[in-house]
């Protein structure tokens, strides 16, 4: 995914827009799945995310008007290749939750 967002800013430094966060990939990868699969979505007409943020002062809802990232990435040892050879890389974590009127426990579509 880092490397995704730096191809796409850098053609948004080329063409003068705003960078692009993982957050705001995140929130796009999802949009575009309830696109696809509308049965996840509750309304079925609209497709709204909110993004629950834990921080140092509490989980909290934003409405997303900048482009920060919020969302907690973790660098980890991981092998390369060779032996004895390591390396840093980010991890994320993301969460799914869903309304249990439209997917149950086990993961299919109630309707």
């Amino acid at each position: 995914m880092n490397n995704l967002r730096k191809q796409l800013n850098s053609l948004q430094e080329a063409s003068g827009g705003k960078t692009i966060s993982v957050n705001d990939l995140v929130i796009k990868a999802a949009a575009l799945a309830l696109r696809k699969v509308p049965q996840c979505n509750s309304s079925f007409k609209n497709v709204n995310i909110n993004v629950a943020v834990q921080t140092d002062n509490g989980l909290y809802v934003p409405v997303i008007r900048t482009r920060r990232d919020y969302l907690c990435h973790v660098k980890r040892v991981v092998p390369k290749t060779g032996a004895n050879q390591f390396d840093f890389t980010s991890f994320m974590t993301v969460t799914l939750s869903c309304d249990h009127r439209v997917i149950d426990a086990d993961g299919h579509v109630c309707r």
